[in-house]
């Protein structure tokens, strides 16, 4: 092709790229912004709703304040939590329940981050897919109509008449606003944003705390009549955070552990945890002093095998995600559900049957004795 030709045709082929791109991306953000997926978060079930407000915002209800921290993502991406039902009818026990998973909140921060990812690349994909339409809709359309029908349109538009003008304009109008409407961000139902203000200002009473130095809390009724709840289920956080803190100190001063000789493999073994994620991270430094290349899990890692107690298995797969895991579910982890998602972040379940595993055979199964009549009694 001549190169006179390249350049004639040069602005049409730039303007159908601006043309899907354009559309691309806005139907690519209007799906990412219009999902909401039904995720188990520490005690509850909850709505996840990905944003680009560049914050993570936890809405726990109306008794209580809303909660947002910076998400430091790319694009500016960010998540809103609606926190809905927990097993528990006691409001201080959820609190403190949440409390402590706050304090080892990475398994649950990883479970987001892949909701969201996955959310992101089937915008990704679908805006990807209708800018790829809009090119060959483009192409097609250029081919169909010829030589000698696109010189007459270049000539009507060159010296367009006034009905010509009319439809040019209206025409405009109209993809100007679809892409509009496609792109921009879905109201929010008229609702007014709540104002927001740093916790510790709210709460001045509260040690300093990196964590907490970021976080914002809703200004309104909901902050002022749950302020002792709020300050009860920091208390918690912060007292979760100092004990386990000492002790993974601790443990790192350890010193007589064992070490293997050649040819040996080091296990270390983990049972009756009962959602007590917060010793993960310190069994993780005495496996790592012991050179511990397996860790074994013998079960009852939840106390009632509920969907909302999967942060328990999520935070065991986190600490331990560059070693195999060998499973068996206990009989508080009751019914298939914890059996099912251990195996989902990739613990090799034993089911009865010789596995070999690092040149070591093992042979085990879950509790039969796993069922609903634990419920209440753990």
């Amino acid at each position: 092709m001549a190169l006179p030709t390249v350049l004639r045709r040069l602005p049409a082929v730039l303007l159908l790229l601006a043309l899907a791109a354009a559309a691309g991306v806005g139907v690519a953000r209007a799906h990412f912004e219009s999902q909401e997926r039904a995720v188990a978060i520490g005690a509850h079930e909850a709505t996840l709703r990905p944003t680009f407000s560049g914050n993570v915002v936890i809405n726990a209800g109306p008794l209580l304040p809303q909660l947002r921290i910076p998400s430091d993502a790319p694009l500016g991406i960010g998540v809103r939590l609606d926190l809905g039902d927990s097993d528990s009818g006691n409001l201080d026990q959820v609190l403190s329940r949440d409390a402590v998973i706050a304090s080892q909140p990475d398994g649950e921060i990883a479970r987001i981050r892949d909701t969201v990812q996955t959310v992101w690349w089937q915008s990704v994909a679908r805006g990807a897919g209708v800018a790829l339409l809009v090119v060959l809709v483009g192409v097609v359309g250029w081919i169909a109509v010829g030589p000698a029908r696109r010189s007459e349109i270049v000539r009507t538009v060159r010296r367009p008449g006034r009905r010509v003008l009319v439809g040019l304009t209206a025409g405009t109008v109209v993809a100007a606003a679809g892409l509009v409407l496609v792109a921009a961000p879905q109201p929010g139902g008229g609702a007014t944003p709540p104002g927001w203000a740093p916790i510790r200002s709210v709460f001045p009473e509260l040690p300093s705390d990196p964590v907490l130095e970021r976080l914002e809390v809703s200004t309104g009724s909901a902050t002022t009549s749950g302020k002792s709840l709020v300050e009860g289920a920091v208390r918690t956080y912060q007292e979760s955070q100092k004990f386990y803190d000492t002790l993974a100190t601790t443990a790192r001063s350890v010193t007589g552990i064992r070490e293997p000789e050649e040819g040996q493999t080091t296990a270390v073994v983990v049972t009756d945890r009962h959602d007590n994620i917060a010793m993960d991270p310190v069994v993780r430094v005495l496996a790592d002093t012991a050179q511990a290349k397996i860790l074994l899990d013998l079960g009852d890692d939840t106390s009632n095998g509920a969907s909302w107690e999967e942060f328990s298995i999520n935070s065991l797969a986190r600490e331990f995600d560059d070693m195999p895991i060998v499973a068996v579910a206990g009989n508080h982890d009751q019914g298939s559900n914890i059996a099912q998602h251990m195996e989902d972040k990739g613990f090799q379940l034993l089911k009865g049957e010789p596995v070999t595993i690092d040149d070591i055979r093992f042979i085990g199964d879950s509790d039969p004795r796993s069922s609903g009549l634990t419920k209440g009694y753990t």
